[in-house]
């Protein structure tokens, strides 16, 4: 129990947990030295992230893996590609394909690392770094990748909103495309999805025109049903950004369930 509530001291920094959580982390946090050496090293990070980020509540790109690694259980993770293949993904009840695929290109790694010996035993990934920096941390495609960015900086401007609509019937998803001094990315907040049995993940899909999908990363909800995705962009216009359920981690081509899909107008 002490390990999960340790678990929360980075949406505490950041002002995420409801007052019912912010009231049992306090209560922890009065007798846990760990949490309160992190909570010291967190709190001018979390204020150099809120830099012109006032549309989102920030950070999303945290939130999510925080949450999932409080909530879930223990689940391996495997390595895989992050090129476009693919194969047709079909709704199972509208019969709606994603697209269609070609050849595999080469793969590549993903990169992490772990900030203590506690997270590194529960699979999170999270960064923190000293107060004269911050560190913006986005999925490129199925690697981490780090971009420093120093307080002056800043970190991103929604430019569009989208409501993504649901194939499958279940929850509801709301996308921020914003513009970094990295490129373009997307953030997307989900409510009301069903939990992942097993191995399943949900992974988020982006369709360029005349193009197979190209994954953008997997990530799985916490004991509610919620998360938050974060992701850089092509820089190619992007038409279609879709979710689909997939039997395991990590899918280089769509074989699940379509759950939502947005069209973009680029």
């Amino acid at each position: 129990m002490a390990d999960k509530m340790c678990e929360l001291c980075a949406l505490y920094a950041l002002g995420g947990l409801d007052d019912a959580e912010r009231l049992a982390f306090e209560e922890h946090l009065a007798t846990c030295a760990d949490c309160q050496a992190e909570l010291a090293q967190m709190t001018p990070i979390a204020d150099a992230l809120l830099y012109d980020f006032e549309e989102l509540e920030p950070p999303q790109e945290l939130r999510q893996r925080v949450l999932a690694a409080a909530f879930a259980e223990e689940r391996t993770e495997t390595a895989a590609p992050t090129a476009p293949m693919g194969v047709p993904v079909r709704h199972e009840d509208a019969g709606e394909t994603l697209t269609e695929a070609p050849s595999a290109t080469p793969s590549q790694e993903p990169r992490v690392e772990a900030w203590s010996a506690r997270r590194e035993r529960r699979r999170m990934r999270t960064w923190w770094v000293a107060p004269w920096a911050a560190l913006v941390l986005v999925a490129a495609g199925l690697g981490w990748s780090l971009h420093r960015v120093t307080p002056s900086e800043t970190i991103g401007e929604v430019k569009t909103q989208v409501q993504l609509a649901p194939t499958a019937g279940m929850g509801s998803a709301k996308m921020w495309v914003i513009s970094s001094p990295q490129g373009q990315e997307m953030l997307i907040r989900f409510h009301g999805l069903k939990r992942p049995v097993g191995s399943q993940v949900y992974q988020v899909w982006v369709i360029r025109n005349g193009q197979p999908p190209q994954s953008a990363g997997v990530f799985v909800p916490d004991a509610q049903g919620n998360a938050v995705f974060a992701s850089l962009m092509p820089n190619e216009p992007v038409n279609i950004v879709a979710v689909t359920l997939e039997p395991k981690a990590i899918d280089v081509r769509p074989l699940g369930t379509m759950v939502f899909k947005a069209q973009l107008s680029t």
